[in-house]
């Protein structure tokens, strides 16, 4: 049974125990729902055993959602069904005041230990696991918001921030006491302040050096690579893309700005330059060029041409043709 929590008449703090509800169904249905209410959509990945337990208090107000979650063993998932159920954009910071979560997402796995700070971000296909009982503080922000704070927020996605960090006791103590004191503040209040605590949490992650340059290089390196594994499908697209490496297509667009260059660009020059090595043994190969346009995803040849010419400041014949007596030589 959801109840709100004492002196939360004039807010719209709830709390929620496993203990009040006699039935195991009843119980697995009401913490999926809660689970849904307090952390966007999920589905649980496997029934919770008969001892499952489970103690969640959360409070919403100014589009964020605070949480307070105790809970024993439990998995679960949220797919593209799970995501597409979500209206907006989300990242969400996770302390884990006890125990040990296990995070699968963007092909990797993350272990959050106790004491540990992660963010991740709503628009990610994401796994969970609780191997043991936990005791975590998950803070849910509006991406609009936080990247008008902390615009390069996107980039410590995935990165987390050990126990061991001089920052994670201010960071550790300051959501915990937001989770204690959240029935007894007001929704204006609590709104206030978000902004200060986003920029308190900008610092924590910046203090982290090596994380910036390690995840953003990883995710980097692995869009590429798909990309030119990928060159030759004409549906290629930076869409496709962003599903691909399971980020927002935002983000894949912020990760090539970075680079100096749009993605659509970086997969065209990467079709162009591969179509300009073969062109330059067309002869030897004896392949046409509308042949080596569409093997590297180029669907229209004048389009091809045209694109070529302006890199190459020839267009492919006239390439081709120049390569060929240079190799007679």
């Amino acid at each position: 049974m959801l109840t709100k929590m004492p002196d939360s008449q004039q807010n719209n703090a709830m709390s929620w125990s496993s203990s009040r509800i006699r039935g195991e169904n009843q119980r697995n249905e009401a913490w999926e729902r809660l689970l849904n209410e307090s952390h966007l959509p999920w589905k649980i990945g496997k029934r919770p055993e008969d001892n499952f337990r489970a103690e969640l208090k959360f409070r919403t107000f100014g589009g964020y959602t605070l949480s307070h979650c105790q809970c024993t063993t439990l998995d679960g998932f949220r797919s593209k069904a799970e995501i597409a159920d979500t209206n907006d954009a989300y990242l969400s910071l996770l302390y884990l005041h006890a125990g040990e979560e296990k995070i699968m997402a963007a092909g990797k796995e993350i272990v959050v230990s106790e004491g540990d700070i992660v963010l991740w971000d709503s628009t990610q296909e994401m796994k969970f696991s609780v191997p043991e009982k936990v005791d975590k503080i998950s803070l849910l922000i509006p991406e609009k918001n936080i990247t008008s704070v902390f615009p390069r927020a996107h980039d410590y996605v995935g990165a987390v921030l050990k126990r061991e960090n001089s920052m994670n006791a201010i960071i550790g103590g300051h959501l915990s006491n937001l989770a204690l004191r959240m029935n007894n503040m007001d929704d204006h209040e609590l709104t206030v302040l978000m902004d200060a605590s986003i920029n308190l949490f900008a610092a924590a992650f910046k203090s982290g050096r090596s994380i910036e340059t390690s995840i953003r290089h990883a995710t980097v390196s692995r869009i590429k690579q798909h990309i030119i594994d990928h060159l030759g499908d004409p549906f290629l697209s930076p869409k496709g893309v962003a599903e691909e490496a399971g980020i927002s297509l935002r983000y894949l667009y912020t990760l090539f700005e970075s680079e100096g260059i749009g993605v659509s660009a970086w997969i065209r020059d990467r079709r162009l330059e591969c179509a300009r090595k073969e062109l330059a043994s067309l002869f030897a190969e004896s392949n046409s060029i509308t042949d080596i346009a569409f093997k590297w995803g180029f669907c229209d040849l004048s389009h091809f041409s045209k694109a070529f010419k302006q890199s190459f400041g020839l267009s492919p014949r006239e390439f081709a043709k120049k390569m060929d007596i240079q190799n007679r030589i």
